[in-house]
């Protein structure tokens, strides 16, 4: 069995092929293009591993379509395991290969093909509300230039039109283009019900207050397979939503939240939670809600309630049960 380490960089890609034993078999650098990759791999039996860097993708589909099995490193955890002093491309893949060989790779989870699409869609949309949001904040800071007062939502149909009649060009420019963005959100979302509508986990999530399908499809895709996860204290882990710890002596520490995983998903986990606490008034994450907030304040009190609703969505998903509104606890009556 070799081991294949990938160091990849937009231009070139830093090879090193290891045997079973930890000897060298190959060392070569290659260019990060299709027909490079394609070429190179074409002759090639073994387990694969590359970094989480921004250009991944492609290259991991181009090899998994070759028929090798690839694995997607963590960078950040295989330099804390690694701890090399000196930093070059080739000591990147060597150490790569060795980490895979020694069964001590730090793993990203990514899913299959069909989930890989489903997030880049959701990154996309992503994408487009925050372009949304720019080109809302430029037309609203055109018109306080002007000295042009405004009161409530100023981008409805009705309240566009009346932008238009003011005959300010720079405003027209920028509602043209958010009139092209609004559409294509459109478009994006159309393609994310599909999804939705063939997402037996999403569409339980979205019986818990506060999620809608959008933020259903997203948590859904990150979490992937919830038997990944022993419990719900590591789920809530991987999004970042425990207790940092310090041990000095016989003492422990508990400090913020680590913060760990995707912070876009901790931001709109923490966002379905203010949606909850504010329409649902009668449930148990409300009730925790409030009692947090009346210690502790409402800041650490929706990062709290933010976790013990990913509790609740651990044993949703864990018990294809949809949400009610006394806990977490599964309806068939075992104790968690």
């Amino acid at each position: 069995m070799n081991y294949i380490g990938l160091d990849i960089h937009k231009g070139s890609t830093q090879v090193t092929v290891m045997d079973g034993d930890g000897g060298i078999v190959e060392k070569s650098r290659i260019k990060t293009e299709k027909e490079a990759i394609e070429d190179f791999f074409s002759d090639k039996e073994g387990r694969v591993v590359m970094e989480s860097t921004g250009i991944w993708e492609y290259v991991y589909e181009l090899i998994e379509g070759k028929g090798l099995e690839v694995y997607l490193a963590n960078p950040l955890k295989v330099r804390a395991i690694a701890e090399a002093k000196i930093k070059t491309d080739k000591i990147d893949s060597e150490i790569l290969a060795h980490l895979l060989r020694a069964n001590l790779l730090p793993t990203v989870w990514i899913g299959d093909k069909g989930m890989r699409d489903l997030k880049r869609l959701i990154m996309e949309r992503a994408f487009l509300k925050r372009s949304s949001t720019m080109m809302k904040n430029r037309i609203h800071a055109e018109l306080a230039r002007r000295g042009t007062k405004t009161e409530g939502n100023i981008f409805t149909i009705k309240r566009r039109a009346y932008l238009r009649s003011l005959s300010i060009k720079s405003v027209d420019r920028l509602l043209t283009i958010l009139d092209g963005i609004d559409e294509q959100i459109k478009e994006v979302n159309e393609e994310l019900l599909d999804y939705y509508s063939n997402s037996e986990d999403a569409k339980i999530l979205t019986t818990m207050c506060g999620i809608g399908f959008y933020s259903a499809l997203s948590i859904t895709a990150v979490i992937g397979n919830i038997n990944r996860f022993s419990d719900s204290e590591h789920l809530c882990s991987y999004f970042g939503l425990v207790p940092s710890t310090h041990q000095s002596s016989l003492t422990t520490y508990h400090g913020s939240i680590t913060k760990e995983g995707s912070r876009t998903i901790r931001w709109l986990l923490i966002q379905c939670a203010w949606v909850h606490v504010t329409k649902c008034k009668d449930t148990s994450l409300t009730t925790f809600y409030n009692r947090i907030a009346r210690k502790k304040g409402k800041r650490k009190a929706i990062v709290a309630t933010a976790r013990k609703m990913v509790k609740i969505i651990y044993w949703m998903l864990k018990e294809k049960e949809p949400y009610h509104v006394e806990g977490y606890k599964p309806r068939s009556g075992h104790a968690r």
